[in-house]
Parts: structure tokens; sequence; C-alpha cells
């Protein structure tokens, strides 16, 4: 079943059940999806949804972080629930010293020297993880391998 059947259905059971939170949760995720499809003028293949999934996941945690700095315990426990349901839907994201051996292995296999390098290290790492990894991590990791590499 893909992604997509998959949360009409969930959204239909939790309906049934009454959980209006996981409704509205579904509903926003199944809208968001809608947009990308009318934006894409055409079917959502499974990259596009898990990238719709992704910016709703970076949405929470923004928000996360900015409730966080005023205080706002409540609204973060609500974005923190929504986050949660969202992560159903995404494949597991790669440890960091998984993407850490990747970035090690992509450095030595282009011969990578320098930071002038990092644009390419950094394409094709995230080309190979493209999903399984966050990509500001993913950054982090191969600056702080070029760097070492002096």
């Amino acid at each position: 079943m893909n992604l997509y059947k998959k949360i009409n259905v969930d959204l239909k059971q939790a309906m049934k059940k009454s959980e209006k939170h996981k409704v509205g949760v579904l509903r926003m995720l199944l809208s968001s999806l809608k947009y990308q499809k009318i934006e894409k003028k055409g079917d959502l293949d499974k990259e596009d949804i898990l990238q719709v999934l992704r910016k709703e996941e970076k949405k929470r945690l923004e928000a996360i972080e900015a409730f966080k700095k005023v205080g706002a315990q409540e609204r973060v426990e609500q974005e923190t629930k929504e986050l949660a349901m969202i992560r159903e839907y995404l494949p597991e994201m790669m440890r960091e010293e998984e993407i850490r051996e990747k970035v090690e292995e992509t450095v030595r296999s282009l011969n990578a020297i320098s930071i002038k390098d990092f644009g390419k290290v950094m394409g094709q790492v995230m080309a190979d993880l493209k999903g399984k990894a966050d990509g500001s991590m993913v950054a982090s990791l191969v600056k702080e391998s070029l760097e070492k590499d002096k």
C-alpha cells in the first residue's frame, strides 16, 4: 500500500475512533499532499510524498523550538505529538555513525582534500542518502571531515 493510501486509511480509522487530534493531523497531511499534487500537475511518487512529510516534520521541529523559547509548554507538547504522528509515515533516519561512515567513504572516493570540495561531496552524499539523513547533520559531518583532512 502506498503512503498516500495508508494516510487515507488511517484517517478513516481515526474518524471511526473519534480521535480528533489525529484526524486533524492526518487531514493536514492530506491537504499538503493535495497542494503538492496540484503544484506538480500530476500524481505524486514516493519521493514527492516523503518530501512533503519531511517539510511538515521540519515545520513541527521549528515550532517546538519557538514555543520552547517563549515557554509555551502546552504548545510544545501538542507539536511534539503531531511530530510523532508525522514520523510514523517517514522511513527511519540513519544514525550519525552510519552517516559519518558514508561521508568518509565519499570523501575518499571523490579524492576530496579541502573545504573547496564541500559541494561535490555534499551533493554525492545527499544523493546516496536521499530521505534517510538530515541535511544539516550531513553538512556538518562533511565540513568536519574536510577540515580534518587539512
